[in-house]
Parts: structure tokens; C-alpha cells; sequence
């Protein structure tokens, strides 16, 4: 009777635990491009720039956002690669439509692709020259890196990290279920060790097969318990705010003006 009432429950116990691990790919790719770009950020704010760049090509690899465009733009030009920092620029006119800045940004590209057609028709420099002379070139300035502002706070308290506390809730349910067929086992195992046949061990598989299966049951809990705690222990540590819907991860935002970021991935 024990064993039929709780053979639902392993079914529906089972259906849970493969949820988390559906979804976890997409969440842990947008929450690893989060990091990335965040890291990122901080090299650019550093003078850091060769690091600045990898970690923004690292987060655009992940969450494939043409946003990121202009800072991979603002990185090449920091470094001196005129014909990425244009390729990147209009690649971010091109493929962004909400752009609030598009016109000053417009003649930023104007700008650079000038400055790359003067210096690829600029005469070689004589190695000793006879005569030292200096031109200054005034450059476009780059736009200040601005302090990464915070996600914006909803009325409603902070986001809930939904995976997880599943997961926490299927290693819970695998917790008490496991330690209840560890009780019927238990309990067949007295029952069996009163027969005559267990003295002699000569007991039947029918007689031994009740306490095999609750001690079959037992384990395949333990194991969903303990791989329910992990799947919402890595879920926390990759993605600690959670988030409310799936909208909010799909709400990257970048001002224009600034590495700033003004949303979550």
C-alpha cells in the first residue's frame, strides 16, 4: 500500500528535477555575459583595454547583443585600430534601432573614417630625420566611462531566483521521500529477519523484493536530493538576483554616451 501511494509522487519528483535543467543553459549563458561585461566595464574605467576588449567580444560570444558593438568600438579605438573601432561603430548604427544619440554618433563615424582615410595615405616617417617637427593632430575625444548604474528596483521587492528555490524544493521532496522508503525498508527488513526462511536464508525473492524496492526507492531519493541541492547551489552562485520573468533578461540596455549599464541580461 506505502509503495503504490508514493509511486506518483517519484514520477511527478522526477519531472521537476529535468525543469531546472532545461532552462539553466540559457540562464547561465545570459548571466555569464552579465559578468563578463561588468568585468569588462571595470578594465575600460582601468585603462585596461586589451582586457576591456576581451571581456566585451567574451559577453557579445554569449548573448550575441548588437548593443555591445559601440563598446567594442570604443576599445578599438583606445588601442589604435581605426578600422575595427569604424566597422564596429556603424555595425552598432546599423543593427541598434533605439539609439538616442544617433545623429552625434553619426558624425563620430564620420569622424573616424576620416581619420582612418588620413592615415592611410599619411607619407612613411624617415627614420632620421634632419629636422624634428611636431603636428598635432586633434583627436575626437571618447566619451567618459561612466559608473555602471543598478538595475532598476521594482515595486515589488527584489527578484526571486525561481530556478533555484525549485531545485531547493526537489532536493527537499527527495529528502523526505528518502528518508520515508528508508523507513519501509527498514521496516520490511525487520519483518523478513522474523521469518523462518532468514535463519536458514532460504527466503524467496518474493519475500525479499518489497525490501529491495523501498531500498531502490530509498536511494534514487537521496541521489535526486542531492543533485536537487547542487542544480540550486550553482544556480545562486551564477546567478544570485534571480529574475522575475523571462522579459527582464532579454532587457540589456547600454546608454550611448558611456559603458554604462541601465538594465539586466
Amino acid at each position: 500500500m506505502a509503495r503504490s501511494f508514493f509511486a506518483p509522487w517519484v514520477l511527478l519528483l522526477a519531472i521537476v528535477v529535468a525543469y531546472p535543467s532545461v532552462s539553466t543553459a540559457q540562464v547561465s549563458d545570459d548571466a555569464q555575459a552579465h559578468a563578463h561585461f561588468e568585468v569588462a566595464a571595470s578594465y575600460y574605467e582601468q585603462a585596461n583595454y586589451e582586457s576591456a576588449l576581451r571581456e566585451f567580444l567574451e559577453a557579445y560570444r554569449l548573448s550575441q547583443r548588437s548593443q555591445l558593438f559601440y563598446n567594442l568600438s570604443l576599445c578599438y579605438q583606445q588601442l589604435g585600430d581605426l578600422q575595427n573601432a569604424v566597422d564596429y561603430l556603424a555595425r552598432y548604427l546599423s543593427e541598434v534601432t533605439e539609439i538616442a544619440n544617433r545623429a552625434s554618433l553619426q558624425t563620430r563615424l564620420e569622424n573616424l573614417r576620416a581619420r582612418l582615410a588620413a592615415h592611410e595615405v599619411a607619407p612613411p616617417v624617415e627614420e632620421h630625420p634632419t629636422e624634428t617637427t611636431t603636428t598635432t593632430t586633434a583627436a575626437e575625444p571618447v566619451p567618459p566611462v561612466a559608473a555602471t548604474s543598478p538595475p532598476p528596483t521594482s515595486s515589488g521587492g527584489d527578484s526571486l531566483n525561481v530556478g533555484a528555490i525549485a531545485s531547493f524544493s526537489v532536493a527537499g521532496v527527495g529528502l523526505i521521500l528518502g528518508a520515508v522508503f528508508t523507513g519501509l525498508a527498514a521496516s520490511e527488513n525487520s519483518r523478513i529477519s522474523g521469518l523462518p526462511c532468514a535463519s536458514s536464508r532460504t527466503c524467496s525473492d518474493g519475500d525479499l523484493s518489497g525490501m529491495r524496492t523501498d531500498a531502490l526507492v530509498a536511494d534514487i531519493m537521496w541521489g535526486v536530493s542531492l543533485a536537487g541541492a547542487a542544480v540550486g547551489l550553482i544556480l545562486l552562485l551564477v546567478n544570485p538576483g534571480g529574475s522575475s520573468s523571462a522579459s527582464e533578461h532579454a532587457g540589456l540596455r547600454f546608454n550611448p554616451g558611456s559603458l554604462s549599464l541601465e538594465g539586466t541580461f
